[in-house]
């Protein structure tokens, strides 16, 4: 080959590297643009990730609010329907305004958005409790048939076996076995 032919070549190659620095160059930004957009994108997923907690919180909380209202809407009504009746007690009536405001009180100390939270945080949880709620599902309001004003409820229910008479036909030995298996023991 000739020293032309090298030269020539070896400006070719020159070319070539160059325009391919140039592209690597543009690679690098478009690469580096890539990468600030990604990151932009994960910061707005997280704030759209803690709003939608947060609303998720509000929306909680309104329930849990809105539960506590029917509640003491109930109670007061039941309330109402005693007094009209004449069948005042009002040392439960006294307990139930106090099991309220201790209530009120409770939703007024607990932050269910920090419960939730911590829930949020491990996934496999299933089971939620709320500290607000937990107080008043906690207290049963229907006893063995009767309500705590012990008013009669129509709610069925089943009597103990100490309570229950036994009915044992004659000639059936197997008829106490089945008295015993119905009762649950």
């Amino acid at each position: 080959m000739s020293y032309e032919e090298l030269w020539s070549n070896f400006q070719h190659l020159s070319r070539a590297y160059h325009s391919l620095l140039i592209q690597q160059r543009e690679l690098a930004e478009a690469h580096q643009t890539l990468q600030n957009e990604h990151t932009g994108l994960r910061d707005s997923y997280s704030t759209l990730t803690a709003k939608h907690q947060e609303f998720v919180d509000d929306a909680i909380n309104h329930r849990i609010q809105s539960w506590r209202y029917v509640v003491r809407v109930e109670e007061l009504e039941k309330e109402l329907r005693l007094l009209r009746e004449g069948d005042t007690h009002p040392s439960s009536t006294k307990r139930k305004y106090a099991d309220l405001e201790d209530c009120d009180n409770d939703a007024a100390g607990s932050d269910w958005s920090a419960s939730s939270r911590s829930h949020s945080q491990s996934p496999s949880n299933d089971t939620l409790t709320t500290p607000a709620s937990s107080k008043i599902a906690s207290v049963p309001l229907i006893k063995r048939g009767f309500s705590d004003d012990n008013i009669p409820s129509g709610a069925p229910f089943i009597t103990p076996a100490a309570e229950a008479p036994l009915l044992v036909p004659d000639g059936d030995p197997n008829a106490q076995t089945t008295q015993v298996q119905l009762l649950g023991l």
